[in-house]
């Protein structure tokens, strides 16, 4: 069916391509052979064209759709690895890449705040005082106001001006509550912006869950829909509207095949048993009883 449908695009894009050009030709041959021709050359010439830029689209697409759904891999680890599992891995994550350290179960970041200056008088020299980050996770639970308040009254407990949050998703509201806190500076990074920082230092989780996309309707799902009971009053209605309509323009071979199918389907559709089990039917099988 996919085949069949690319061969038909094919043909109509190129057909419609040919018939403009050949009308253009006709301006500048006499000939219609030379004009065919022409036409022809520059058909081939455009369809290749047009073929490079599809193939370059698709592969653009293709990247793209791999690297979500390598996306979505990853964030599923997170989320249903375990709550311990997640903590670990973000552990080594930091204090590999950033040589931050764990105090109960937070991770520190450590950096030297070029922004202050402080003088000591004693040995004459400046000293660069060091910017504390507490790093918070949280992949197992939307991040609410609440989770927002209860870090900050850490940060505040151990007179901490930064925090850095990770988490999957984030409720409305948060990031209001977060521009109105002041004094504490605040970032909040979520699903996507989690996965690009593991992406730039390529550190990600091991993928031991596997994650399987829904795959769309098969061909005999769609006869099925198709050919319901709860279609047959479409198929009906069609049918008389085209019967009704033969009174004013006269019956030809159209009106009599189309008028002959759709009837035969709403015939169909309505006493056919294999499409019209009911619901009682489908739960019956699903349990088995």
């Amino acid at each position: 069916m996919r085949l069949l449908g690319r061969i038909i695009d094919f043909t109509i894009i190129h057909a419609i391509i040919f018939i403009v050009l050949f009308t253009w030709a006709r301006f500048y041959f006499s000939a219609v052979s030379n004009a065919a021709l022409a036409s022809l050359v520059a058909t081939v010439f455009i369809g290749f064209l047009l073929h490079l830029r599809k193939s370059r689209k698709n592969r653009t697409t293709a990247l793209k759709a791999n690297e979500e759904r390598h996306k979505d891999k990853v964030l599923t680890q997170l989320v249903l690895q375990g709550e311990q599992k997640t903590r670990h891995f973000f552990f080594d994550f930091f204090v590999k890449k950033f040589g931050a350290s764990i105090y109960k179960d937070i991770v520190v970041l450590e950096q030297a705040d070029t922004s202050k200056k402080i003088l000591d008088h004693e040995n004459q020299v400046a000293i660069t005082p060091k910017k504390i980050t507490c790093v918070f996770m949280l992949f197992e639970e939307t991040l609410s106001s609440k989770h927002l308040i209860r870090m900050w009254n850490i940060a505040r407990k151990y007179s901490v001006s930064s925090i850095v949050v990770l988490c999957n998703d984030v409720e409305k509201g948060v990031m209001d509550l977060k521009v109105m806190m002041k004094q504490i500076n605040t970032k909040i990074l979520d699903r996507d912006w989690v996965y690009l920082l593991l992406k730039r230092y390529s550190v990600f989780p091991q993928l031991s869950l596997t994650l399987e996309r829904p795959r769309g309707y098969t061909f005999k799902q769609l006869v099925a829909f198709s050919l319901n009971r709860s279609r047959t009053r479409g198929y009906l209605i069609t049918g008389l509207f085209l019967v009704l309509s033969g009174f004013i323009t006269g019956y030809t071979t159209y009106y009599l095949v189309i008028c002959t199918i759709v009837l035969g389907l709403a015939l169909f559709s309505y006493l056919n048993p294999f499409y019209n089990k009911s619901e009682n039917d489908a739960i019956e099988k699903a349990f088995g009883v």
